[in-house]
């Protein structure tokens, strides 16, 4: 029965691959689905163990009790200690590199693992967040339930050996059915995989994605009914005049995002320059919270009854300020310290405690009708969601699919683009990326990293280059510019060493002034070592917009070797990926057929 099994299976993966692949998406979608259910199921337990009381309305009920029993009061303080006690000496024990996982690791694995991400690292790092979560740590359930979910379609892909790339597309496969079950919203799902994982809309990708986004749903409204995470009354916007306002609450957004991220990495060196041993640096974050939850339980764990007040219009502006600034604060002690939990939970209790505040500010100042205070934490959300997370378009949408609100789509979309340009002034792509960066490692465009790492500019620069020297005038640059292959010239002092470089784009109009030697014209322009990858080639190339870059032997000899050309850095990194793949004698064929051409 086995073999026959794998009999088909591989007949089907060679004479049927689209099919084959879909049934695989669809697989991964219910396994993820069931996963993601059984997931929010154990936290609610373990919530209701932690702290006795109803863990669906955490925050109202024990405020409730702490007003008559000091031994609520107690198991507040107490849980995230205990808790933080116990996270703190399982990720000592079992975890990689002694720290949570989370999205970050999913978008590293994806980028330089050809999509492998550890079964067992998963579900410790499930229990890890759950045990965070369940001791009411002030994180969010989304990067968790995303991780476990990127670990079983990692494994589907090796329990039936595919490819690289169906590797990392199963990966993010997974993603998108945690993120769709987890929230009912298989949109934000599909769009939160691509954006964030992968970093483009290939179709490829898009179609299996889609099926295992459906597939979850399908299972999480199956087990836990179709109803939005968040419940509202319908809502309009009452004037259009309003939009300067919506703008500038975009703005805002995005200032809190990186208000946000900055805490976090903030408390993080804190903590590392404490001297406290990192096994029990969560559990002095938790007794902080504790204390914290004392007076303000909305901070405690995801945070969705804080956020659910909000977008029912029941805080007033001081406490709505006060909970942004505490859970900015409680939020950032918690990772910082090393609690498991994701960010997007506490981005949209944060955004929707910023639209509430601005809100109220806002409708106090005008005599005109405005729209109400639920409209504003909603936008507030999509645009702290969207900066903290770098996903846009999955943000708008999953704002929808969470509150069932769809008439705020232009003005939510105002909101996020200009949350976003706040944040990307500030060259900061999202938590996940930054904290990517701390570790040495910039994923960008999709591309597969650890490909692009193989392979150095040594190997692959052209060592036929132009030069002129400083005191050239305007004539002689034009004549050697047009005896070049590229319409560009290095200007080498009499050592050989790199003073700049002269382009036929860049320098145009300063060559038509007689006066000028090519000292006067040259700019300074980037380059690169033999000893850089395909990785950082790509990089100097997209920052600079420049398709060829000089290549310098040292950073302090300045001698130029060869220069780089986008088109064969492009050509070197598909040659790599067909190497990787097995497919070495095709390109071997191209590169024979290719001499061959007259």
């Amino acid at each position: 029965m086995q073999n026959l099994i794998r009999t088909l299976i591989l007949r089907l993966r060679r004479d049927r691959e689209p099919l084959f692949v879909a049934v695989v998406a669809v697989i991964i979608g219910v396994l993820v689905g069931l996963a993601a259910v059984g997931f929010i199921k154990i936290l609610y337990g373990f919530q209701a163990a932690f702290f006795g009381v109803e863990p669906r309305y955490l925050a109202s009920s024990l405020r409730a009790v702490m007003a008559t029993s000091i031994w609520a009061q107690v198991a507040v303080v107490a849980a995230p200690v205990v808790g933080g006690l116990l996270v703190g000496l399982l990720t000592r024990l079992t975890m990689p590199d002694q720290r949570p996982q989370g999205i970050a690791d999913v978008i590293e694995a994806n980028a330089m693992r050809g999509g492998y991400l550890s079964s067992r690292v998963g579900w410790q790092s499930a229990l890890l967040s759950l045990l965070s979560m369940g001791s009411g740590a002030s994180v969010g359930r989304e990067g968790p339930i995303v991780h476990f979910g990127a670990s079983i379609g990692s494994l589907v892909a090796r329990l039936l050996h595919l490819t690289r790339n169906h590797a990392r597309t199963m990966l993010t496969c997974g993603v998108a059915a945690a993120i769709a079950a987890s929230f009912n919203a298989p949109l934000a799902g599909v769009f939160f995989a691509l954006e964030v994982v992968i970093g483009h809309y290939g179709f490829a990708a898009f179609a299996p994605i889609v099926l295992s986004a459906v597939s979850a749903t399908a299972i999480s409204r199956f087990l836990l009914g179709d109803e939005t995470a968040f419940v509202v009354p319908s809502q309009t916007i009452a004037n259009v005049w309003e939009t300067p306002a919506f703008m500038m609450l975009g703005i805002g957004g995005g200032i809190v995002a990186l208000i946000f991220m900055m805490s976090v990495r903030l408390s993080k060196r804190l903590f590392a320059r404490s001297g406290l041993p990192a096994p029990l640096r969560p559990a002095a974050a938790g007794l902080l919270l504790g204390l914290v939850a004392l007076f303000l339980p909305e901070v405690l764990g995801v945070g969705y009854e804080g956020t659910d007040m909000a977008l029912h219009g029941e805080l007033s502006f001081n406490l709505a300020f006060t909970l942004l600034a505490a859970k900015i604060i409680v939020c950032a002690l918690c990772l910082g310290a090393g609690f498991s939990g994701g960010v997007f939970a506490p981005a949209l209790f944060l955004g929707a405690m910023l639209g509430t505040a601005f809100g109220a500010v806002a409708v106090s100042l005008v005599d005109v009708p405005t729209s109400a205070l639920p409209v504003y934490s909603m936008v507030g959300m999509a645009a702290v969601g969207a900066t903290v997370t770098g996903s846009p378009i999955s943000s708008i949408l999953m704002l929808f699919e969470l509150t069932g609100e769809y008439s705020l789509l232009l003005v939510v979309m105002v909101a996020v683009v200009m949350a976003v340009f706040v944040t990307r002034l500030a060259d900061v792509h999202s938590f996940f990326t930054s904290q990517l960066e701390d570790r040495s490692i910039f994923v960008k465009d999709g591309h597969d990293v650890s490909v692009l790492q193989r392979v150095s500019v040594g190997s692959i620069m052209d060592q036929q280059f132009w030069t002129v020297p400083p005191d050239a005038d305007t004539q002689t640059i034009k004549q050697t510019l047009l005896e070049s292959n590229w319409g560009r010239l290095c200007v080498l002092d009499e050592n050989g060493r790199l003073l700049g470089v002269i382009s036929l784009n860049h320098d145009r109009a300063r060559l038509d002034e007689t006066d000028q030697t090519a000292a006067d014209i040259a700019h300074e322009g980037p380059y690169l070592t033999p000893e850089m990858t395909l990785a950082d080639a790509i990089r100097v190339l997209r920052n600079s917009g420049e398709a060829h870059i000089p290549v310098l032997n040292t950073e302090t000899d300045r001698l130029v070797v060869g220069q780089v050309h986008e088109h064969d850095l492009n050509h070197a990194y598909h040659q790599a990926l067909l190497s990787h793949e097995g497919f070495e004698d095709i390109e071997r064929i191209y590169q024979t057929e290719k001499r061959a051409r007259p």
